[in-house]
Order: C-alpha cells, then structure tokens, then sequence
C-alpha cells in the first residue's frame, strides 16, 4: 500500500502543472460537495416535516419558476468566464480588469431594470393561478415571489465571482460558497421545525435571503483579496469588452434561455398535468440521482476553463490524453451508477421513509438520463472551453419544443405520467452524447 501511495505521489509531481490544478480541484471539490449533498439530503426530509409534501411541491414549484430568470444574465457569466481565463493565461491582467468591470457594471443595469419592472408587475399577478394553488394563498404566493425575486436577482449579480473563480480553476473555492450556503440553511431550518409552526413564507425566505448575503460576503472577501486588482470599476468598462462579452455570451444566453425553459418547466408541467405531489415524487427522485451527476462533475467542472487555457497554448496532446481518460472513467462510473439503482428502494425507504413512494420504474429512467448527460458532459466541457458553441445553440433551440412534444405525448395520450418527463428529457438531449464527441474528434483531428 506505500509503495502504490508513494507511485500516485509520483505521478502527480511528474504530471503537468494544469494537470496537478485539476487534481487538486477535483480532491477539494470531493470533499466540499459531499458535505453539501449531506446538507441537501437533510434538507429533503426536514423541509418535508417543517411545511408538507403538498407545500413543499409548491416551494419546487415556485423556485422553479424564478429560476427561468437565471437567463437574464444575458450569458455574461460564461462570456466572462472564458474570457477572463484567456486574459489570465496571457497575463493580459489590465484586460481582465476591463473584463470584470465590464461584466458587472452591465449585468447590475440589467437586473436593476428588472427589479424596478417586476416591482410594477407583481400586484398585476395572480400567483395562485399560475401555480395552480387555492385562492387564499394568493396574497401570501405574492410575497413569497417577492422575497424570491428580488433576492435571486442579486444573486445573479453577485454569481459573478464563480464565473472568475471557475476561470482561475479554483473551483474548490466556488463549491465553498455553496456549502457554507447549504450549511446556513440546514441550520435555520432545522431550528425553525424546532421554534415556529411551518410556513411557505419562513422557508421561501430562509432559501432566497440566506445564500444572497453568501454570495456578498465571499464578493467582498475575494475583491479584498485574491481579486484585489480586479476589484471592478465605472472607469474601466468599455464598450469594445462589452461587445466581446456579448458576443460569446449571446450564444451561451441562447443556450441558458434553452436549457432553462426545459428543466426548469418540468415541475410545472408535473404540477398542471398532474399534482403537486408528484412534483415531490420527481425531485426527490432527481435529487437522488442527481448526487451521480454532481459527482461526474466535479471531476469534469474544472476542464473548462483548464481547456480554455490548453487550446490557447495548443496543447493538444495534453487534451487528448485527458478525454481519453475520463471516456474510462466514465465507464466505472457507469458500473457504480447502476449499483446505486438497485439500493435505490432501501436508500429512499431510509431517507424519506413512508412519506413519499418513489417507483423503480422513474429510477430506471432516471438513471439512464445521468448516464448520458455525464457521457456528454466530457464533450460538452471541451467545446465550451474552446468556445465552438454554435452548433450546440442551434440545437438547444431546437431542444424544448422536442422535449414539449415528447412529455406531453407521454404524459397525457399514453398516461406514463413523471416518468414520461424524464424520457422526454433523454430523447430531447441529443446534443450532449451524440453530436458533442463527433465535433470533438473532428476538431482534435484537425
């Protein structure tokens, strides 16, 4: 056992340095994202207890809604992530700057307009109509979208210092801020079940308010130190970088506006064609399989903006050897994802015990949808880090309306119900296992 520890440390210091980032990236993402997958799997059953199955379908309702104003970001996340990576690999540092002012000072005009808008446009809004809910709770449904909105459009905001975290490949810091979120809110929650009588509006506000000052404070932590020199300032945005930023960002917005009106939906749909408690049946069942998906990521989330930097310095042999790797990577983690089907029913019996009865048939399909989107996640990363993204716009516009298609033709004429989503959702994403690897090869290949 030393003589094999001692070999692995071996290899590590003899591996490229991008390649010791990646390790250390991924060792530190395992351990902070396994603590917050324990934090969200608490949360499951305790949320559950502190409102109701019925209500707590609501609140995934609602959130999934708000989340379709993620794509009002206009892409400038992921424009500013790959270019602040490339102006750092070329110690373009003033340029960076200019990025990052830019980026912000643009982002925060838009999100402030949407404020003010929304503020004029929610009294006009019956949000128990939209969310299929009693009328009685309609004056509380618009507080709670109030508290909501208004706290995810910061967050939009201030999301910003991920995107120049991802880019420095220090995703380990960015996972953090999320756990200490999970954290915060495990711990409210856990004392609100203990103090005060459940409430949609408590839960709502302890979601939404909590990971917003989160995100402020690690904003001024970073600018205060790592970012110092790219604290962002009016005197440094210029139009030319806006011009860049929009124009990778304006596909990758494309992509968000897609992938948003696709996921973010399901629950609706659940919820209109169905009820509120298979809502809870589907993200109970995601949440689970999703803990597959998160950890796939966290080995291929860094090779983005690695990529970036790789490509730039046409490294391409050390692109090569790392998707050749992960292809067999993925292949154990097909083997262990399969393992994690067939306990299914005693983990869910565990967690969730008789609350909610999740059918194996929806984690079959389930389980067949994370094996793909982790397959394609390998492809989908490079092309993103390389920015050849125009063929994955075309086809994320052409995605929903097969999705659409497809779940409302198994849901309501063949009555397969949630489990029709889901197959919905593997046929509409094409792009990810079966065009991202052929345009791979076809550029590595030159």
């Amino acid at each position: 056992m030393k003589d094999k520890i001692n070999l692995l440390v071996n290899r590590y210091k003899d591996s490229h340095v991008r390649t010791q980032q990646l390790i250390k990236n991924i060792v530190a993402g395992f351990l902070i994202k396994g603590m917050s997958i324990i934090c969200i799997f608490l949360l499951v059953p305790i949320t559950i207890d502190f409102v109701s199955v019925k209500q707590y379908g609501l609140w995934l309702t609602i959130s999934s809604i708000i989340g379709w104003a993620s794509f009002f970001d206009v892409g400038l996340g992921n424009g500013l992530r790959n270019k602040f990576a490339e102006a750092i690999a070329l110690n373009q540092h003033e340029q960076a700057k200019h990025y990052v002012s830019s980026a912000y000072f643009m982002l925060g005009l838009i999100l402030a307009i949407l404020a003010v808008a929304f503020t004029f446009i929610n009294p006009l809004l019956n949000w128990a109509t939209i969310l299929a809910a009693p009328q009685e709770m309609k004056q509380n449904l618009s507080i709670v979208a109030s508290i909501v909105v208004y706290s995810f459009l910061l967050q939009l905001l201030f999301q910003l210092i991920n995107s120049m975290l991802m880019a420095s490949q220090l995703q380990n810091k960015s996972a953090l801020i999320g756990l200490v979120g999970n954290i915060l809110s495990l711990g409210l929650i856990f004392l609100a079940t203990k103090t005060i009588k459940g409430d949609l509006l408590v839960l709502a506000s302890i979601f939404s308010i909590l990971p917003t000052l989160v995100l402020i404070f690690y904003n001024f932590k970073y600018f205060k130190g790592i970012y110092k020199d790219y604290i962002p300032n009016l005197h440094f945005v210029r139009k030319s970088d806006l011009s860049i930023l929009f124009g990778i960002g304006s596909l990758f917005f494309i992509i968000q506006i897609s992938t948003i009106i696709q996921f973010q939906t399901a629950n609706v749909l659940i919820a209109h064609w169905l009820n509120y408690e298979d809502v809870t049946i589907y993200n109970i069942c995601f949440k689970y399989f999703s803990v597959l998906t998160m950890a796939f990521s966290l080995i291929v989330a860094p090779y983005w903006s690695a990529f970036t930097e790789a490509h730039i310095k046409s490294d391409f042999a050390w692109i090569k050897s790392l998707i050749s790797k992960t292809v067999k990577l993925w292949m154990l983690f097909a083997i262990v994802s399969v393992i994690a089907l067939v306990i299914s029913p005693l983990v869910f019996k565990l967690w969730v015990g008789e609350r909610v009865n999740i059918p194996f048939i929806l984690s079959s399909v389930m389980l067949v949808y994370v094996l793909l989107l982790s397959f394609g996640s390998i492809y989908v990363m490079f092309m993103n880090g390389t920015g050849n993204i125009r063929m994955q716009t075309i086809t994320s516009i052409i995605s929903p309306f097969v999705f659409f298609a497809i779940a409302f033709m198994l849901t309501k004429n063949f009555g397969l119900g949630v489990v029709g989503i889901v197959i919905a959702t593997i046929l509409s994403n094409f792009y990810g296992p079966i065009i991202a690897p052929l345009q791979y090869y076809k550029m590595i290949n030159k």
